[in-house]
């Protein structure tokens, strides 16, 4: 495993680069995969704070630019941000100082962080747990600063287990693989045409989560598989028309990511992930 200085670079190098797509705090337009992705997050995570979150006083763990925080904050959410990389929070401040909106951005690590205890009525993390092999630290600090009866709320990514993500690595390899050939490029053609994501990933499966998270604090409320829909390699001219297949299929994603289903917890290449601190 990296030390923090390795990870800090590496997501400042992530957020300089990034495309605008993933940079903007809300969706522009939905005529790809990844603004489908968020749009969808955003009406799911709006409709469990509503419903479960004692109150709107927010904090977003790994905020990395803060969507999820961005368009809770549409809703007169309190917004607290965190996150080890000052890139990161550059970019979530912009979006919120061109939208209008307050919050508060920390600069600091998720395993140890300087609230006082029993502070927000909710915390999210989107992204973050998936990164480390030993993710009880973190959890324990998110039950910390989380008041009693609060709501602690997770979005995993789970590319190492078997997913509909996984058809869609294949497709990516092998459409970087014909790439590669038709120019040439054959030196570590096989490295070259594979995903090159630069961050380690777990592979904590779904259940135990749910006991880790349950040995912290929280009641687990929801444990599911979630997003059904991989990301594939695309000309950008037929992205579009892959969203707009995927956008016939909104009311199954819906089903899809509420319905706590074991095909939904094997074919989903995420897991969201919430309950609320025991009293």
């Amino acid at each position: 495993m990296e030390n923090r200085e390795e990870s800090k670079s590496k997501w400042n190098k992530f957020w300089s680069e990034s495309d605008k797509i993933i940079l903007n705090g809300g969706v522009k337009d939905d005529s790809s995969w990844y603004a489908l992705i968020w749009k969808m997050g955003y009406e799911y995570w709006k409709e469990v704070f509503d419903k479960y979150s004692p109150g709107k006083k927010m904090l977003e763990c790994g905020a990395g630019a803060a969507k999820i925080s961005y368009f809770m904050a549409s809703s007169d959410y309190d917004c607290t941000m965190l996150d080890n990389s000052d890139k990161a929070l550059d970019v979530a401040k912009a979006n919120f100082r061109e939208a209008g909106f307050k919050g508060t951005f920390v600069i600091g690590n998720a395993e140890e962080m300087s609230f006082e205890s029993n502070t927000f009525d909710l915390v999210y993390s989107g992204g973050l747990l998936n990164y480390f092999d030993n993710v009880q630290p973190f959890i324990k600090e998110m039950v910390r600063v989380l008041k009693p009866g609060g709501l602690l709320s997770a979005t995993i990514i789970s590319s190492k287990k078997f997913s509909c993500q996984t058809l869609g690595d294949i497709q990516i390899f092998l459409s970087r693989l014909l790439m590669n050939i038709v120019k040439g490029r054959f030196n570590g053609i096989i490295q070259k045409s594979r995903r090159n994501f630069p961050f380690y990933e777990n592979s904590i499966k779904l259940e135990e989560y749910r006991r880790i998270l349950d040995e912290c604090g929280i009641k687990v409320i929801v444990a599911a598989g979630t997003n059904p829909f991989p990301a594939i390699a695309l000309p950008k001219f037929l992205r579009p028309l892959y969203a707009k297949i995927i956008k016939t299929f909104i009311p199954f994603w819906r089903w899809f990511d509420r319905s706590g289903s074991k095909f939904a917890e094997i074919w989903g290449f995420g897991y969201n992930i919430y309950g609320v601190k025991k009293r």
